[in-house]
């Protein structure tokens, strides 16, 4: 690699909520598969890195800890770092907006777009908006800036169809397999945002969890199950173990 700008090569963050994590081995795997496809002779090192990384976060409290494989500024070889962040304030809802346009350009690894992807955050955040939905070039829904996106239709749980390219969700992944196991329908599909007019919608990511949708700015009314999000929110929080 050529020395010049820092660069995200790979990043994973979770959160820590009193010492317990959630799929703490689905993250694992997802960044150390990241870095081994950049340099698979790094995969022993990414994981010992990460594992002792996990082992430094406080067992009380709320952590949102940020692992990276990156190069920085004037480097040629990309080196491990965590910040042993706070987590920030969880939140049960979220606004959202469809995005200007899709900047991704590795859309299956998480750390090379984050610049971008913090672009759309900001730009919907202008327009009163907590979330930017990507679509892909035909208008169909893929994922947010920084979250994964599903929908219910009744008692159906649907997620966003595999041919579209989208980070693999680690928060989506343990919803479906827990909904899979309670006996909940998974439906995958290919939607535009007109189509989730009167559907209840969420949005899925490591430092909140499920987040309801209350509003899509200048897209479909949403709809509401009441104490469906807090059920599942409650079955999800069961799954999280003690880091270690």
């Amino acid at each position: 690699m050529k020395p010049g700008a820092a660069q995200t090569l790979v990043v994973d963050s979770f959160l820590v909520d009193g010492g317990r994590i959630l799929a703490a081995a689905a993250h694992r795997s997802r960044f150390v598969t990241s870095v081994a496809e950049h340099d698979a002779d790094l995969a022993e090192e990414a994981g010992s890195f990460w594992d002792a990384s996990v082992a430094d976060v406080p067992s009380d409290g709320r952590w949102f800890p940020r692992i990276s494989w990156a190069l920085p500024e004037g480097s040629s070889t990309p080196t491990f770092k965590v910040s042993p962040r706070p987590a920030p304030t969880g939140s049960e809802s979220l606004v959202l907006a469809t995005a200007s346009g899709d900047p991704r350009t590795t859309p299956l690894v998480k750390g090379p777009d984050l610049a971008r992807l913090d672009a759309l955050r900001s730009a919907a955040a202008r327009a009163g908006a907590d979330e930017a939905v990507i679509l892909s070039p035909d208008g169909l829904v893929v994922e947010g800036n920084y979250s994964s996106i599903v929908w219910w239709r009744g008692d159906s749980l649907c997620i966003v169809d595999e041919s579209l390219a989208r980070l693999p969700s680690i928060t989506e992944s343990a919803l479906v397999t827990l909904a899979t196991a309670l006996g909940v329908e998974i439906v995958p599909e290919l939607v535009e945002p007109s189509d989730l007019e009167g559907h209840e919608v969420w949005s899925l990511g490591s430092l909140h969890g499920p987040r309801i949708a209350t509003k899509w700015v200048g897209g479909p009314a949403l709809a509401a199950q009441p104490g469906r999000l807090r059920a599942w929110r409650a079955r999800l929080d069961t799954l999280r173990r003690p880091v270690g």
